[in-house]
């Protein structure tokens, strides 16, 4: 699939950003572990959380889906699958959250994805995983799914985790139900702090002491309100700051603070973020190790800034749904940009002239995103490939495109 657009004077309007995923990731897994019944309320619909609603059901749980609202009735800690295969979608969130849960069945389970995810070798994931205690290993010498978890020995103590952010919630679950408290030596962040905020609905409480304190307890079932994530709304954000634009967004995300290291005024208040353009960035030396999502569009920032832009720590960002380093540095020069790779940095020299011409997105909704974006503020026509992703990370992406008024042509 792919979609052509053209160049972008302005944008305006307002937007509403879509539920978090990883809030509705969580929130299944965790109500699929708990005693009782679960409410998620405004979840978000997509196949990365869906697929996870589903195997609650085939590991002997009860889901229930309507308009706003899913059901969960859970198994107590207690998984008793009607069968042996869990399949994560592409998702490596959904992946090491079924991993974490199929250690609790009392039997062999094999978690699997799609083509794209079982491409992507997770040696931090199953690394992370048997130190707390679970057997599990790839059926591929490079670490990629199919995994086989052949049940788990959970008798606490302490671990050291060198494991993502994204890894560190779905790695609680199995301690809850150890036979010993659990020391996790790790360093989490902001999926951590929104992991422990679903826990303690569930009546779960953690200790922060030079890592996390885990006790053995059961949780309880809870009810959520699935909170929205201004972050899915970062490239609208970055194409109404360098084009003659008002836009207005709901929330305050993560990227809001970006945009103002790259010297972007951003007002904030009343829970709105307001962004009018154009405006020239600054170049920035950034390290992009805790944020690869991002890198795409900032590299399309950069391309706008007077200077040279420096991104380092990028292997997080080589290791994601694709290699976005390269598809973005070989993207970009197709399009004109200065771009370059240095060892383990990106640099970019602006300002560039942007030009139209076929791209592929590799199939990652991150660098399909950042390269519509700019497509919108080249000169001529620019037709993005492998842009079929979008749907599952940035819902009615082109939609909403539409709405600030950029016309997009949709093709195979």
């Amino acid at each position: 699939m792919r979609v052509v657009v053209g160049r972008v004077e302005g944008i305006s309007g307002e937007l509403i950003p879509p539920p978090s995923k990883f809030f509705t990731q969580f929130s299944v897994a965790l109500a699929a572990v708990c005693e009782g019944r679960s409410e998620i309320r405004s979840p978000l619909s997509v196949g990365d959380t869906t697929c996870l609603l589903s195997s609650v059901e085939r590991l002997g749980g009860t889901a229930r889906k309507s308009e706003g609202k899913w059901v969960v009735w859970g198994t107590a800690g207690r998984p008793s699958p009607a069968g042996g295969v869990l399949d994560a979608k592409n998702s490596a969130t959904s992946l090491s959250l079924l991993s974490s849960i199929s250690a609790l069945a009392g039997r062999t389970m094999v978690v699997t994805g799609d083509l794209q995810l079982r491409s992507r070798s997770f040696p931090e994931l199953l690394l992370g995983l048997r130190r707390i205690g679970v057997s599990v290993f790839s059926t591929k010498e490079n670490d990629s799914p199919p995994f086989v978890i052949m049940g788990a020995d959970l008798k606490g103590g302490k671990a050291w985790l060198g494991v993502p952010d994204k890894y560190l919630p779905s790695l609680i679950l199995p301690c809850l139900f150890g036979e010993g408290e659990y020391h996790l030596i790790a360093k989490g962040g902001e999926r951590l702090q929104k992991a422990e905020e679903l826990l303690k609905k569930a009546g779960v409480g953690i200790r922060r002491r030079r890592g996390l304190i885990i006790r053995k307890q059961m949780p309880e079932g809870f009810k959520v309100t699935v909170p929205r994530d201004p972050d899915l709304l970062a490239p609208f954000a970055v194409l109404a700051t360098l084009t003659d634009s008002r836009v207005q967004i709901r929330g305050e995300g993560r990227f809001f603070s970006l945009l103002k290291r790259l010297g972007v005024a951003v007002k904030v208040g009343g829970g709105k973020a307001k962004l009018e353009g154009p405006q020239q960035p600054k170049p920035v030396k950034m390290d992009l190790s805790e944020i690869p999502e991002f890198f795409p569009l900032l590299c399309v920032m950069a391309c706008f800034a007077k200077g040279t832009s420096v991104f380092s720590n990028l292997s997080p960002a080589r290791k994601a749904k694709s290699d976005r380093v390269s598809v973005m540095v070989s993207s970009l020069q197709k399009m004109g940009a200065k771009i370059e790779e240095r060892r383990s940095e990106v640099l970019i020299r602006g300002p560039c002239s942007l030009r139209g011409c076929e791209v592929d997105a590799g199939g990652d909704p991150c660098t399909a995103a950042a390269l519509i974006v700019a497509g919108a503020l080249a000169e001529g026509k620019t037709a993005v490939k492998g842009i079929e992703s979008l749907r599952v990370t940035y819902p009615n992406f082109l939609g909403s495109l539409r709405k600030l008024g950029v016309e997009t042509i949709l093709g195979s």
